[in-house]
């Protein structure tokens, strides 16, 4: 029976609380518990209401360095050139003759 309550005590004492005003306003600090592997005991008016427990997950990254090496290929030689032609860029078009409605060409007679 001791055992039992000197368990309970320390999990209860170890545990992290928290209002939930507290808990809103530093949600980033106690998520960051979590995953570190604590618990967090949510109370309202210092009732316990809830828990957040970290999620046990044995899934990594499998993503492994190089996976995707030869499957991106260039069309041209020059990555620093457009790959359309500056003559077909619509926007381009749209500038000058934005540009041309408002700038005063000098007459020259």
């Amino acid at each position: 029976m001791s055992i039992d309550l000197a368990f309970w005590m320390d999990y209860n004492i170890d545990m992290k609380m928290a209002n939930i005003a507290d808990f809103k306003n530093r949600l980033s600090y106690f998520i960051s518990l979590v995953e570190k592997g604590e618990e967090i005991k949510v109370c309202k008016r210092n009732v316990p209401i809830a828990k957040v427990t970290p999620i046990k997950s044995n899934i990594g990254n499998r993503t492994t360095l190089g996976c995707g090496k030869g499957t991106v290929k260039f069309q041209s030689g020059d990555l620093s050139e457009p790959f359309i032609p500056p003559e077909n860029w619509i926007l381009w078009k749209k500038l000058i003759h934005f540009r041309s409605r408002f700038t005063r060409i000098p007459r020259i007679d």
